[in-house]
């Protein structure tokens, strides 16, 4: 080693060296500058959470007041026995938000519902609600807030605010404030702005009252007694940990308001700290690059002293490694010198061509008779050849279609592609590179194509072809036809387009199911047509696979059953509802009645049954005829439907006789309830063709019980009707 060498290899040492501590001393501080700016915005994370803890108090206390004074401006005007009670109440509703109130209400000392905005109170006992018989104990005049509810007549979530009503003294009731969590919890929205935020509204138990995001999920819930707004140190106003809920971390602040909820405003640990870690990410990578690109500055110096030789090694290989390619190619490849010498050809070109397997070769014309042929079939002489043509204009040919007749009279037909190559400020080519592949089989393959294309084309029945990803690839006329749609509207999409928002028997899901694991598929279904109705079809599917077993296309025929399908329903509509009403008839409550008993759950659900026989239809026949009875029998079905829910089932038993079937929870009321109300529906006048008539109805109801059937349910039922008919009471229940 020269001492040149010696001196550059301890110059490269040192430069090394100084470029390892330069870079360690950099990476040093540039760490402990990030992790100082993460901790500084972590540290400010209280103070926004207490700006947006004392922002939300301040607009729910706002609220909360507005709330408040509505409840005591309404119990004053109760306990003043106000002579428009309604109006002033009603007022007063108006006065909140629009949708956060959803009624105001009395209860009395018996805990019955007396009075609501909603409008005349029904029978609802509310004396076992905790808000009622805390204030009814109580000894001052607190505000009770409860938690969030499902209202008894609203059915909706609601917040209960109540204060107690006094007559000298005493303890005189209730009246109470139903809010919409829902609606209250979009005005503090803007206070929970980011992902990962939160907050929330306490009753002082730990109750939520509130809580954005994800309201409804909350209600019901409360948070452990160990957090510090729930009585912990009073002037520990943040504090940092694990939601319950999400197990999101936050940093929480908190505020007690006047009336006793404690506002809660939670920040997300991460979502807040994301912008600070996502510089530091950008610093270190820009650090790593800038690092790399240093090293790889160190790198080069030693790949450029080993560069020249591999180029060398390379070359050689590279050009050992073309010639083997070429002699396993499977399409032919030739080089040709300008008078048509041949200067290579592969393995492929001489057995395709039938030539010696010497590598220098005059063209064929000189030494091989080959008989070729224009696409038309005719002979080609040699000056067409697109080697010839290249050689002598210097133009590439691509994808020339030729022949090539055998001695034994078979032909085989080829494309040809030429290139015709030039050396740097030359016009004219020195080699022409010409390549060829045998398309025998393509071009058999194509006359096959046009044939089933042909075939195809003129079926009777809609065909539908689409890929293995179920993407529509081809559509014949006869399934434009049937579905309105042209094939450029379709390609690209799947069948489900067809489909969309239609009632299927099988889902699409499922048919996909079916093709995976099968060879075909077949069944009914409706596709919507371009002017929007809807066809029943049958549609049998076929899966063509390839070699490997993976599905490749889908063949999918379309038969327009709809007119069949039309035929089917109306028979089946005849023989499962009234004509005359349009009521389920007995065979199709049969069917229901059975399916509802498999459906109640123990507990849970019990099916109550309403047996209703008109009272004094008998007359309306013999005075009037069987024309104006059927007429008054249809406006009985239409009132029978009306007082009853959709998922309700009203039938006609036959004659006077109605049956109607009800899922309610155990114990409820509903069932007798209904029956009082249809008792009185059905006693309204009735005014038919100028006349006005009058009958009644008898109800007797039973209620499912253990090892109940249908057959039973109804006799049960039929057997109270005729005891309330007896008794002139209306209404009747199995015991």
């Amino acid at each position: 080693m020269t001492p040149a060498h010696r001196a550059l290899r301890r110059l490269i040492l040192a430069f090394a060296v100084l470029t390892l501590i330069g870079v360690g001393a950099y990476w040093f501080v540039l760490l402990r500058d990030l992790d100082t700016q993460v901790e500084t915005e972590a540290a400010h994370l209280g103070e926004h959470a207490e700006y947006r803890a004392l922002a939300a108090a301040e607009s729910l206390d706002a609220t909360l007041r507005q709330l408040d004074a509505v409840l005591t401006g309404a119990r004053q005007d109760w306990i003043d026995e106000a002579g428009d009670f309604d109006a002033l109440a009603q007022a007063a509703l108006r006065a909140l938000p629009p949708g956060l109130a959803i009624q105001l209400f009395v209860i009395g000392t018996d805990g019955l519902l007396k009075w609501s905005s909603l409008g005349p109170a029904p029978a609802n006992r509310l004396g076992d609600r905790d808000y009622f018989r805390r204030l009814a104990a109580a000894v001052d005049d607190p505000l009770e807030i409860s938690e969030p509810v499902i209202g008894r007549l609203t059915g909706r979530w609601s917040i209960q605010f109540a204060r107690r009503i006094e007559r000298h003294g005493r303890f005189a009731g209730v009246v109470a404030l139903s809010v919409s969590p829902e609606r209250w919890a979009r005005d503090i929205e803007k206070y929970a702005p980011s992902d990962g935020d939160s907050l929330a509204l306490f009753r002082p138990d730990g109750a939520y009252l509130l809580r954005m995001p994800d309201p409804e999920r909350h209600y019901g819930q409360r948070v452990p007694a160990d957090r510090p707004f729930l009585g912990g140190d009073p002037n520990q106003h943040v504090y940092t940990t694990a939601a319950v809920v999400d197990g999101l971390v936050r940093t929480y602040a908190w505020r007690r308001l006047d009336a006793g909820p404690i506002v809660v405003a939670g920040i997300g640990y991460e979502a807040a700290l994301a912008p600070a870690r996502a510089f530091a990410q950008r610093q270190i990578l820009q650090a790593v690059l800038g690092t790399g690109l240093l090293l790889a500055c160190a790198i080069v110096l030693r790949v450029l002293m080993r560069r020249a030789d591999q180029a060398t090694r390379a070359l050689a290989e590279s050009a050992e490694r073309q010639r083997a390619v070429l002699s396993s190619m499977a399409e032919g490849v030739m080089i040709l010198a300008p008078g048509g010498r041949i200067e290579y050809a592969n393995a492929a070109a001489c057995r395709e061509l039938g030539l010696p397997s010497e590598r220098e070769l005059y063209h064929p014309a000189d030494t091989v008779e080959l008989d070729m042929l224009r696409p038309d079939g005719s002979p080609m002489p040699v000056e067409d050849y697109p080697s010839r043509r290249s050689a002598l204009s210097g133009a590439d040919f691509d994808n020339e279609l030729l022949g090539r007749r055998a001695a034994d009279g078979s032909v085989r037909w080829f494309t040809i592609t030429t290139r015709a190559l030039h050396r740097e400020r030359s016009r004219a080519p020195y080699m022409v590179l010409m390549t060829f592949r045998d398309i025998t089989a393509l071009r058999s393959a194509e006359a096959e194509a046009r044939l089933s294309q042909t075939v195809f084309e003129a079926a009777a029945e809609g065909i539908l072809v689409t890929d293995g990803e179920h993407r529509i690839i081809a559509a014949n006329p006869a399934f434009e036809r049937l579905s309105g749609h042209r094939l450029d509207e379709l390609c690209g999409q799947t069948p489900q387009l067809l489909t969309a928002d239609l009632p299927q028997p099988v889902t699409w899901a499922e048919v996909l199911d079916a093709l995976a694991t099968h060879d075909g598929w077949e069944g009914e279904g409706l596709i919507r047509r371009a002017d929007a109705r809807a066809l029943a079809v049958l549609i049998h599917v076929t899966v063509l696979r390839d070699g490997a077993g993976r599905p490749w296309r889908h063949v999918a025929l379309f038969s327009d059953i709809t007119q069949r399908k039309r035929r089917e329903d109306e028979a089946w509509q005849r023989a499962h509802y009234d004509v005359l009403t349009g009521l389920p008839n007995r065979r199709l409550l049969d069917e229901r009645l059975q399916r509802a008993l498999a459906l109640a759950e123990p507990g849970r659900h019990e099916l109550a049954v309403l047996f209703v026989d008109l009272d004094r239809f008998k007359p309306v026949n013999d005075v009037h005829g069987h024309a104006l009875g059927d007429a008054l029998l249809e406006r009985v079905a239409r009132r029978l439907e009306a007082a009853v829910r959709e998922e309700d089932t009203v039938a006609r038993y036959g004659g006077d006789e109605f049956v109607i079937a009800m899922l309610m929870p155990p114990g409820a009321p509903a069932a007798e309830t209904v029956a009082v109300k249809l008792v009185e529906q059905l006693a309204r006048p009735y005014r038919l063709d100028g006349r006005t008539l009058e009958i009644g109805a008898s109800i007797g109801i039973a209620v499912q019980r253990a090892g109940d059937d249908a057959q039973t349910l109804l006799a049960r039922a039929d057997a109270a009707m005729y005891r309330a008919k007896q008794a002139h009471c209306g209404v009747w229940r199995d015991p």
